[in-house]
């Protein structure tokens, strides 16, 4: 089976499952948005949208450094992600220096989000509150509603083992990249502002000599 896995496709995937997984697990919410979830009647187990009745969720993120000035609460592909689902997220956005002290609060105080994204989480606490019932094991989820990650850990059970704790449930969703797929593991990308070659009446270059040429 080909893991190649094109790095947008996967984010959707990540994020569709990780937001039916919160519509799915919430417990004792108060949101009028979230009553009725509970019993899955809401919930689509194919396709998109992925709830019928639009639904309000907050995520505790993780904001690099480098999208400090872009705000997730109003940014195109996070939008395009709430037309199709019909889940709103808000982001609750963290300063990277003040991950760990504002997720620690959030974990310890009991004001949970509904979900944590790029949050990194120890898996010593992972599985901490896992056993607390505090985070949902996603074994089951997995397997009824990620069937192309199913397909990938049957292939490679490599990955099922590294992401199942001592418990055996699974906590938390992988990060998955292709060795060969150079360019999402650099952490610093080049970046084209398209306006401006416009103004310049200059094309985007499609060969690396171009750059390097002066």
């Amino acid at each position: 089976m080909n893991k190649k896995l094109n790095k947008r496709l996967l984010l959707l995937m990540i994020v569709i499952l990780s937001l039916l997984i919160s519509a799915c697990s919430d417990k004792g919410s108060t949101n009028e948005s979230k009553k009725g979830d509970e019993s899955g009647q809401n919930v689509n187990e194919t396709g998109l949208p992925i709830v019928d009745e639009k639904i309000d969720l907050t995520f505790f993120a993780n904001k690099p450094a480098q999208n400090e000035d872009n705000d997730w609460n109003d940014i195109l592909i996070w939008n395009k992600y709430s037309e199709d689902t019909n889940i709103n997220v808000k982001w609750d956005l963290q300063n990277p220096d003040a991950l760990e002290e504002k997720r620690n609060l959030a974990l310890g105080g009991g004001d949970l989000p509904d979900a944590f994204f790029l949050a990194q989480i120890p898996n010593t606490d992972l599985l901490r509150y896992g056993s607390q019932e505090v985070f949902l094991p996603l074994n089951d989820l997995i397997e009824k509603y990620a069937p192309n990650l199913t397909a990938l850990m049957d292939n490679d059970p490599s990955i099922r083992k590294a992401i199942t704790f001592p418990d055996g449930n699974i906590y938390s969703m992988p990060s998955l990249i292709e060795e060969d797929f150079l360019s999402l593991r650099l952490s610093a990308r080049p970046w084209i502002n398209e306006d401006w070659l416009k103004e310049l009446d200059m094309e985007i270059q499609k060969r690396l000599e171009s750059f390097m040429s002066t």
